[in-house]
């Protein structure tokens, strides 16, 4: 729900940042005057890469909220379906040959949309790990056996206090 909603939010800033560094920081070489454009005929490339990211980070599994889940594989997620985004919405453009249309402006996207949502997954689970810590969210759990493999299990959980698990 929330994470979703943040990522749409998240992956259009993006955009709309790509397109100011693009043609209005002149990023990453200036943009020749007679290729200057307004921003409205980048707004269906927005949306359609805003379905498209949406789409891939389900299938890669990101919105599955598993305790435990490292920061970088989330990113190594978000970093494939973005890629397999920009890729889709490129193949895309090929075909229809729209009159406004960069690159740059695309490929500046997917990078700060991994770099945005990167940030957002940090945030995200640093404040999953304070309320753990406080008890708030956190889950009871039973280990069967008292051989090598629970007290091994025992010590993982305790180790980690972050996962929210209490023995």
């Amino acid at each position: 729900g929330v994470i979703i909603i943040l990522d749409v939010i998240l992956i259009n800033l993006a955009f709309v940042l790509s397109y100011v560094f693009r043609y209005r920081l002149d990023l990453p070489y200036p943009v020749d005057a007679r290729y200057d454009a307004p921003f409205y005929p980048y707004i269906p490339f927005a949306l359609l890469l805003t379905v498209f990211c949406l789409i891939t980070y389900r299938l890669n599994g990101l919105y599955e909220r598993r305790r435990g889940r490292r920061w970088l594989d989330e990113i190594y997620r978000l970093f494939n379906g973005t890629t397999a985004s920009l890729l889709i919405v490129m193949a895309i453009t090929f075909f229809i040959q729209p009159l406004v249309y960069s690159r740059g402006v695309l490929i500046l996207a997917g990078f700060t949309i991994v770099g945005l949502l990167s940030l957002a997954r940090l945030v995200w689970h640093e404040i999953e790990a304070m309320l753990r810590q406080r008890g708030i969210g956190v889950e009871r759990v039973l280990i069967v056996g008292a051989g090598e493999v629970g007290r091994a299990v025992m010590r993982s959980i305790l180790a980690d206090p972050t996962l929210g698990y209490q023995i």
